[in-house]
């Protein structure tokens, strides 16, 4: 007999970070927020303990269509790569792990 575990349905990702600073968005988010073809900005907690980032003329381009990845600053990518949901606060989407960290 196996061991039956119980695991939590898993959240598909809205936004996946890499290490090497490409941020993927879903479809799904890019509609759901209307990310298409904004300048996104990139910040984190005094704490370094959330990732949050803001529509905003100057930022890093979202655009095109097809196009579902764009850039952050590569420290943000190093201690943030993983995958999350967003959560809208007004003007800002904070970024919430869904690997557990």
């Amino acid at each position: 007999m196996f061991e039956q575990i119980e695991t939590k349905p898993k959240e598909p990702p809205e936004v996946t970070i890499y290490k090497n600073g490409l941020v993927r968005f879903s479809q799904s988010a890019i509609e759901k927020y209307g990310l298409r073809d904004s300048q996104i900005v990139w910040g984190e907690s005094e704490s370094q303990d959330t990732l949050a980032m803001q529509k905003k003329i100057g930022g890093r381009v979202l655009r095109g269509e097809k196009k579902d990845q764009t850039s952050c600053p590569l420290t943000i990518a190093q201690r943030y790569a993983g995958k999350y949901t967003l959560q809208q606060e007004g003007e800002i989407f904070v970024l919430k792990s869904i690997e557990g960290k």
